[in-house]
């Protein structure tokens, strides 16, 4: 009996030949993906769980669910998008997938079927035949004849001498001037946000990638795509990094557990399954070096950040540098001789949506720190490679969306002095940015992931007089752009945001019970934080040109919601990378306060929403400015208190200022018992306590918090912790959250 073939627009699938064909051309697929996209277009339009997929491929053994997302990406892979936009593959979150596309069942292989093959002529080069002597017993008069006859044999065989020369030069020539072009990248993982890939890195022979998401770890052969998981070290663990060793026998593994205080590094035995993990210590990285005989270890010590060396045989560890607390720490990584550490130090101002940093090496034997290259909008990700190039990440300006590209470029170090040699060059482009670099033993393989990062704005209703929070919903939703909330309408029926979707911060509104947002403000300048004046009649918001530098004021402006016409309050310095913040007091006739940095203090300056600062410019507060840990603070509803706090500081403390009408006021502290870690505070409505929110390694939390008691109301994952937005009524909670999708490519011949 004949198996039925199938037509699913210009693709057609003969099951039986296993033939799978676009139009004219013949694609290739891995006898499960082939397995996979029959069973998936017998059953179109079905729901498919990924139990039934799993059972129909493997009845009779038991694989790992990664192996059925791989082949599902190699069918996604080779089918594309529908002409209409449309996935022909649809996943259906914690459940399956289904086939979308129309089918239609055709009993005759269409474009030929396997009888299209076209047969491959025979490339054995020779010479052409000699022509035929004629017999003949004729004599010396025929010898020219017998002369040009030798003439042409030469001839000939110096021709086919000479096509096989071409021949071979052809087969050689260009494959050797191809070995300098990159070939296109290989996508290795095809992972939804929801699995996004957190760490990887290839094996030193270049055949197996690690690659950690929220399920755990995997290795995943790059040839065949099997994949198989490993014992995770700790329960419900996090992975930020990973790190070969040589021999490929195990993996270095940075990550923290939800609640953890800090990250810890472990040693993760990559093949067999006898031997447990081995935790090294807490640390918030490592890195395994070229010869495996030590690990280099980033330790936190006070406020800066440490660089230690621990032998793998045992013995103390030895002190190599510091960073300085104000910098960020991006990749750690080994030159190929394991002579010198690299790593990437950046500066990043989360308003600007920039950085910059700089690559930096560490001569062990020295402890000589010197500078490699620097340069604005390092993505902080950075490796050597054995033939002496240094490559690392670009940020490229944000797109319309607001999302970053990544590019990924090359530079040459001389061999000894470790200094850059010539210009650097691009190795390509991507709509996201490249981080997470990993290089095979040869050089031949780079692994690098692609992140797509971005915040959407979330609702949740609060309850028991705001001690809980229920029915937490997604309010806005894109693709690569950051919104985040500032202020609700006075009615608390809908809620300001800023959001950079068009490649600058601009204002938007959108209300609770709407499924789209509206432009509330657009102009040629950033326009972000808005506030709600006291009388609930104006929006508040900052000003600054698009080409702003961090020394130039910035303007505070006012729009009437009623007009939207705007206009000028006041101009102020003293923007720093801890963010320009103003609140106003939630009644008639109340006033302003204006933090601003001043030296090394910040300084609260009250001032009149409709005229400016007072004629005085007279202060309520200074608070010391600790250069390498942000503030943040609240004007209570009434504006008769402030609250100001230090940013995720070991010691939960609430400073407490009662605000008079003139003069500075009077501090007391609330310690917060049990809780450690704050990162954000914004007053209830109420006035009789804060909305405060954690952040941890790989955690944040959302609390209600007063001067007895803390109530959680909220946890989140990732190390992204946002602040948290009352309404006036007291009956709704908005903030944001961090939403990322990062995978997994391959590079060779680069």
């Amino acid at each position: 009996m004949n198996e039925k073939c199938f037509q699913v627009g210009e693709f057609f699938l003969d099951p039986a030949n296993r033939v799978l064909r676009h139009k004219e051309e013949p694609i290739s697929l891995s006898p499960k993906a082939f397995d996979a996209l029959v069973y998936l277009v017998r059953n179109p339009g079905r729901l498919l769980t990924r139990e039934e997929l799993m059972q129909a491929l493997w009845p009779e053994s038991f694989v790992e669910e990664g192996n059925l997302s791989v082949n599902i990406f190699q069918v996604r892979r080779a089918l594309g998008t529908a002409p209409d936009g449309k996935v022909y593959i649809q996943t259906v979150p914690k459940k399956g997938y289904r086939f979308n596309a129309e089918v239609k069942v055709v009993d005759q292989p269409a474009y030929g079927g396997v009888s299209a093959a076209v047969p491959i002529p025979d490339q054995t080069m020779s010479a052409p035949e000699s022509p035929a002597l004629p017999l003949s017993s004729e004599p010396a008069e025929s010898k020219p004849g017998r002369i040009r006859s030798r003439s042409w044999k030469l001839f000939a065989i110096g021709a086919a001498c000479l096509i096989t020369l071409v021949v071979i030069a052809a087969r050689v020539i260009p494959t050797r001037q191809e070995a300098r072009k990159p070939a296109s990248p290989v996508r290795l993982t095809s992972f939804s946000p929801e699995l996004s890939v957190s760490a990887a890195a290839i094996s030193p022979d270049g055949k197996t990638l690690a690659y950690a998401n929220p399920v755990g770890i995997f290795l995943e052969e790059t040839s065949t795509k099997e994949t198989r998981r490993l014992p995770s070290p700790a329960p419900a663990l996090r992975i930020s990094n990973l790190s070969w060793f040589p021999d490929g026998s195990r993996l270095l593994a940075t990550g923290a557990e939800p609640q953890a205080l800090t990250a810890s590094v472990w040693i993760v035995p990559a093949k067999g399954t006898a031997a447990a993990s081995e935790r090294v210590g807490a640390y918030r990285r490592g890195v395994i070096s070229p010869d495996g005989s030590q690990i280099a270890l980033v330790q936190d010590a006070g406020q800066v950040k440490e660089f230690v060396l621990l032998p793998t045989g045992g013995g103390q560890l030895r002190r190599i540098a510091t960073l300085p607390p104000e910098e960020d720490l991006g990749s750690v990584f080994w030159s190929v001789d394991g002579q010198q550490l690299y790593f990437v130090a950046i500066r990043w101002n989360a308003q600007l949506r920039g950085n910059v940093g700089s690559v930096r090496s560490i001569t062990l034997s020295t402890g000589k720190s010197e500078e490699i290259l620097s340069g604005p909008n390092l993505s902080g990700d950075a490796i050597c490679l054995p033939d002496g190039r240094l490559l690392y990440g670009q940020l490229l300006g944000a797109n319309p969306s607001g999302s970053y590209g990544g590019e990924l470029r090359e530079v040459h170090l001389d061999s000894h002095t470790q200094k850059v040699s010539g210009d650097s060059v691009s190795l390509g482009r991507w709509t996201e940015p490249v981080m997470g670099l990993s290089i095979s033993a040869d050089g031949r393989r780079l692994a690098f992931r692609t992140v797509l990062t971005q915040h959407s704005v979330y609702e949740g209703d609060l309850e028991e007089n705001g001690k809980s929070l229920l029915r937490v919903r997604r309010l806005t939703f894109g693709h690569g752009r950051d919104d985040y909330p500032r202020a609700w309408t006075p009615d608390s029926k809908a809620i300001f945001f800023d959001s950079n979707r068009n490649g600058k911060w601009e204002i938007f509104k959108q209300g609770s019970d709407q499924v789209s947002d509206e432009p509330y403000l657009q102009g040629g300048n950033d326009e972000f934080s808005p506030r709600m004046s006291p009388d609930g009649r104006s929006l508040l918001y900052l000003d600054r040109p698009l080409n702003w530098q961090e020394a130039e004021p910035v303007r505070l402006m006012r729009v009437s919601t009623a007009e939207r016409f705007p206009q000028f309050v006041l101009q102020t310095a003293g923007y720093s990378a801890w963010g320009l913040r103003f609140e106003c007091a939630q009644r008639p006739g109340a006033r302003c306060i204006l933090a601003q940095r001043t030296g090394g203090e910040v300084v609260f300056r009250p001032f009149d929403p409709q005229h400016g600062f007072e004629a005085n410019r007279s202060e309520v507060l200074r608070v010391p400015l600790n250069l390498n840990r942000q503030i943040s603070w609240s004007l209570s509803p009434d504006g008769s208190h402030l609250a100001w706090m230090i940013a995720d500081a070991p010691e939960a403390t609430i400073h407490v200022v009662t605000l008079p009408q003139s003069g500075l006021g009077h501090e007391n502290e609330v310690v917060l018992k049990d809780i450690s870690y704050l990162h954000a505070l914004n007053w209830s409505p109420q006035g009789e306590g804060w909305y405060v929110t954690t952040r941890l390694p790989v955690s944040w939390e959302i609390l209600y918090a007063t001067k007895s008691r803390t109530q959680v109301l909220w946890h989140g994952q990732g190390e992204y912790s946002p602040e948290a937005w009352p309404s006036p009524d007291g009956r709704h909670l908005a903030f944001s959250q961090k939403e990322q999708e990062s995978n997994v490519w391959m590079l060779e011949n680069f």
